[in-house]
């Protein structure tokens, strides 16, 4: 619930989209609203049977822009606007999320899509059906004669979250980068989603602490995750806001190669009211960036204005003193780019959208209307449809070449477009000679040698022209290692290891780390538990790297036995034995016809304490053993004698010479 209120050569490829993506052109939000903008401007129609506080998501076919399917977090329905058939369980998400789902299409299919959901205030409002977190499901169309069904069962990929959920395009166009924000921690989420599956989390701890430091009334409710969080279009910057109780907006850097998320580009924390009936602040809610990601826009339940920031301005203190009100709305809450490259603005329970015409421009120049796009079915609430914004389209270029890191990929990307294109390419590589330019739409390059690059690109759409430009670094030498020959040490016995490379300017990197004194030197100390291979990888200042190993081979410490502890008699002999290792040495010698046998026969005429050293044909440490032989005496009996009658007794006795002992006299039937 809401408080309402690198090899020898470098192929250069570049592929361009000068046609429309028509998957944001259908949108599904509120109390059953629904606008189409498939004819270029938003058409509102009615059929959306969704009911949302906040948070929803819908896609339309990208060709045509006929709606596929759209969601609450809790539920999906298809294009006749029903529920699918294996929506039996929710689906983990809340219609009082901020973001209450996001769909990403599967990369490598044409039918399948992840439709991601998140629960409202960390899971710990009372009419959550969810986990807290994230879970996602996937949807494929085929199914449901082509109407779509759920294919996947609700899966949960991390919780406890907050109500941010935001995905961008991966700079090599292979797939894309889903970003959360865990609850009660600094730790943005950044998961790679390819056509083999969801990768391995990217985790960037970096920003304000978001968990529970609400006030008298809001302590324990999750408040803090409220808030939106999104990507720019072009990949590069992440904003995300803190609404209640926290009331701070922050704008970092976004690598959509890595998935790292660095640096301060916006930090604000003036935009904030304090609501005495609940003893907490409010602040920012709705983001968007513009669609040249150089401005971005803000709303806040703090007041009714919306607040837009020159990203471009210089450091973070000159962005936050670019802030203008651009406008002043009822109700605005949720802030969404649209296919006709302008902004909308959700006035929550109002039968309208406000709308900004020239999201571009700094300024009063961006044009905030008030109340511009009418609903003619169904209202607003505090949300719109979340979309991956970068799907809109875009003058883009994707360079694919190969050196010695490997086939690597650059993207170019300036702002959305649609029409037809036409290229003129210059590959800064005189060298090449007629080769160096093209107009072809994916021309294909080889680089005459190694070195840097200025590639330019022109593409000019109708009467507009865009310039794009990247310097490409073409290396086609890896670096040369040596390693340290390989080592037998004892164990417990320590060793240097070392790498060396006639390249300068490596960075080496040893593993696995166990055992070792540092792991980016060129010569740890190894001291390895069992016999381990050390692998260590150099690269250079181009990124190329070569590696070499190096096995240290432990001898383990050797583990004797000997025996036997034992009691003889005087003059009695006794074996002695041992085991464990090659070489074995008996003390005191003397006892002993050749001290070093394995096994001895010994007569001591005392107690004695005999030792042995047990070694093997190595420096190692040996091991000695004791054994204790204990020597007694032997018994001697004094003995009396007498002569009786026949059917007489007479008492005999045997007095020993050692005292105690146990005795047996035979026969015994007398």
């Amino acid at each position: 619930m809401k408080y309402f209120l690198t090899l020898f050569f470098a192929l250069l490829i570049f592929s361009f989209s000068n046609a429309q993506n028509r998957s944001p052109n259908i949108w599904c939000f509120g109390d059953n609203a629904e606008l189409d903008f498939n004819s270029g401007a938003p058409v509102s129609v009615s059929g959306s049977a969704m009911v949302t506080n906040e948070g929803c998501a819908s896609i339309a076919d990208k060709t045509t822009g006929q709606l596929l399917f759209y969601s609450d977090g809790t539920y999906v329905w298809d294009a006749t606007n029903n529920i699918m058939p294996s929506n039996y369980i929710q689906l983990g998400g809340n219609l009082s999320s901020s973001q209450s789902a996001i769909i990403v299409p599967y990369p490598g299919s044409l039918t399948k899509y992840y439709l991601f959901t998140v629960d409202d205030q960390a899971g710990f409002d009372i009419n959550s059906f969810g986990n807290g977190g994230v879970s996602y499901t996937i949807i494929d169309m085929t199914l449901n004669g082509g109407l779509g069904d759920i294919s996947q069962q609700p899966q949960t990929l991390v919780t406890p979250t907050c109500e941010k959920i935001t995905a961008t395009k991966m700079a090599n166009g292979n797939g894309y980068w889903l970003v959360t924000h865990r609850w009660e921690s600094t730790a943005f989420y950044a998961y790679p989603i390819t056509a083999a599956g969801i990768g391995t989390r990217v985790t960037s701890n970096i920003g304000v602490y978001v968990g529970d430091v609400g006030g008298l009334y809001t302590q324990g409710t999750g408040s803090e995750a409220i808030g939106y969080m999104k990507i720019s279009p072009d990949g590069s910057k992440i904003a995300i806001a803190h609404d209640w109780n926290i009331a701070e907006l922050q704008v970092f850097n976004f690598n959509n190669v890595t998935g790292v998320i660095s640096g301060n580009v916006l930090t604000e924390t003036s935009v904030y009211y304090y609501y005495a009936d609940y003893d907490a602040y409010l602040g920012p809610y709705g983001i968007s960036f513009s669609e040249d990601s150089k401005l971005l826009y803000m709303t806040a339940e703090a007041d009714a204005n919306i607040y837009q920031y020159d990203l471009t301005a210089g450091n973070a203190n000159a962005v936050l003193a670019s802030r203008n009100i651009v406008g002043t709305g009822n109700y605005p809450f949720a802030l969404q780019l649209g296919p006709d490259k302008k902004l909308y603005v959700a006035e929550a329970s109002l039968a309208y959208l406000d709308r900004i015409d020239n999201p571009n421009v700094y300024g009063a120049g961006c044009n905030y209307q008030l109340g511009e796009v009418p609903l003619m079915y169904g209202t607003t609430e505090l949300g719109l449809p979340d979309f991956i914004e970068n799907l809109f389209g875009a003058v883009s270029g994707t360079l694919t070449y190969t050196n010695c890191t490997g086939d690597t990929t650059i993207s170019f990307i300036d702002t959305l477009l649609s029409g037809d294109a036409t290229y003129l390419w210059n590959f800064g590589d005189p060298g090449s000679g007629l080769a160096d330019s093209s107009t072809d739409a994916r021309p294909a390059h080889d680089f005459s040698a190694s070195g840097t690059y200025h590639v330019t690109l022109v593409v000019h759409v109708g009467n507009t022209t865009f310039n794009l430009a990247k310097n490409i670094v073409v290396h086609i030498t890896p670096p040369s290692i040596n390693t340290s020959a390989n080592v037998t040490i004892c164990a417990g016995a320590s060793t240097q290891l070392s790498a060396s490379s006639s390249t300068n300017s490596l960075h080496y990197s040893w593993s696995p780390g166990t055992g070792l004194s540092c792991t980016s030197c060129s010569n740890p100390i190894a001291t390895p538990g069992s016999t381990t291979q050390y692998t260590v990888q150099a690269t250079d200042s181009f990124g190329c790297s070569a590696s070499g190993s190096v096995t240290v081979t432990v001898i383990p410490p050797i583990q004797g036995s000997a025996g036997p502890d034992t009691t003889v008699c005087l003059g009695n002999s006794v074996a002695l034995y041992a085991s464990g290792g090659t070489n074995y040495s008996w003390k005191p010698a003397a006892s002993f016809n050749n001290p070093n046998l394995q096994n001895e026969t010994v007569t001591p005429s005392t107690s004695t304490v005999y030792t042995v050293i047990i070694s093997n044909n190595n420096n190692c440490p040996s091991d000695t053993l004791s054994i204790n032989v204990t020597v007694v005496q032997a018994v001697t009996l004094v003995t009396t004698t007498d002569t009786i009658c026949a059917e007489g007794t007479a008492q005999i006795s045997a007095t020993p010479s050692v005292n105690g002992g146990t005795y047996s006299w035979s026969p015994g039937g007398y």
